[in-house]
This record gives C-alpha cells, sequence and structure tokens, in this order.
C-alpha cells in the first residue's frame, strides 16, 4: 500500500512515508515499477502485481514546482500506462479504476481493497481472475459503490494462486472377493 505516481511517462512506487522535495528522491525512496516488471519478466512464469495505491498523484503540486516547467512532467492521475511487452504473462491489480482515488482505511486498518484481497486470496481452488472479482465486488459494496478495483491481464488460461490439498485417491481395500 502506498501512492503510484508517474514522472515523465515512469510509474513509481511509494511508500506512505516518503517525503518528496524532488524528483531525485523518487530514484532514491521509490520502486521504479518498469524495473520491477522487467525483473518478474525474466523468467518463463505467470507474474502478479497487487498495488493498493491511489490513482491519483498527491505529490503532483511539489514535483512540478520542484521540477521547473519543462524539466519534467508530472503526472495528475497517479500511474501511466504500463509498457504492454513487460506486463506480457502477468496480472495487475489496482486498488481503484483509472479515474478514481482509492480509499484508505481507518488509522491502523486496512484499506477496502486489501481488507476484501485478504478475505479472497487464499480460497483454495479458483483462478486469480474468480479472486479478483469477488474482491471487486466486495470493495465496490462496501464503499457504497464509490470504489471499483480494476484488473489488467494478459494471461492465457486459468492462474489457481492457491490450488489446495491435492485430493488423494483411496487404493482399492482387499475386500472378500480380492481374498478369494
Amino acid at each position: 500500500a502506498g501512492h503510484g505516481v508517474a514522472v515523465d511517462e515512469e510509474n513509481y512506487l511509494l511508500p506512505t512515508d516518503i517525503a518528496l522535495k524532488s524528483v531525485a528522491d523518487l530514484d532514491l525512496n521509490s520502486m521504479n515499477l518498469s524495473l520491477i516488471l522487467r525483473q518478474m519478466k525474466r523468467e518463463e512464469r505467470v507474474n502478479v502485481v497487487i498495488l493498493d495505491a491511489c490513482r491519483d498523484n498527491p505529490f503532483a503540486r511539489e514535483l512540478a514546482s520542484a521540477t521547473g516547467r519543462g524539466r519534467s512532467t508530472v503526472s495528475e492521475r497517479g500511474l501511466a500506462r504500463i509498457d504492454t511487452d513487460l506486463a506480457k504473462g502477468t496480472l495487475i491489480a489496482f486498488a481503484t479504476d483509472p479515474k478514481a482515488t482509492a480509499l484508505d482505511g481507518r488509522a491502523g486498518e486496512n484499506s477496502p481493497f486489501t481488507r476484501a484481497l485478504l478475505r479472497h486470496i487464499e480460497t483454495p481452488g479458483v483462478s486469480i481472475d474468480t479472486v479478483m472479482n469477488r474482491v471487486r465486488a466486495d470493495v465496490w459494496e462496501s464503499t457504497k459503490n464509490k470504489q471499483m478495483p480494476w484488473v489488467n491481464t494478459s494471461i492465457i488460461g486459468e492462474f489457481i494462486l492457491n490450488p489446495g490439498a491435492k485430493v488423494a485417491v483411496a487404493a482399492p481395500t482387499a475386500g472378500p472377493a480380492a481374498a478369494a
């Protein structure tokens, strides 16, 4: 959980307690989302990225004034579009849709998105798509239709996060017919 901001079309994930004074602080005190996706993509596997970050940029004014006009483009809408080459075989879940701000939880509590995610993520035997559909429905209901989680995915087929315990097939027992 934290903030997601875009500067010069690069997405950065910021901790909630960051103090941004300049764009240089992003390189030193945040995570570049492209770097994370590039590292995840190095292996042939399904990647899941879950972002409980606001879609607005609470630092837009500070960063814009620190950069000066013309030097950097600071987005007020939070995260920029994610390069599709970096996202192949990936599901990226956002706490809210592109036109909204994600709600925070009360002090010391999880956000509505994280609460719903924790409620459903360990459900055995369901696909990640089903998990995220359930999360979306829970958040929509719990926020009284104010927040709609959003998912971008390029996963082909079904991906199950928690396949659950494998069901053991009982071996046939030796009954009276088998003893004969």
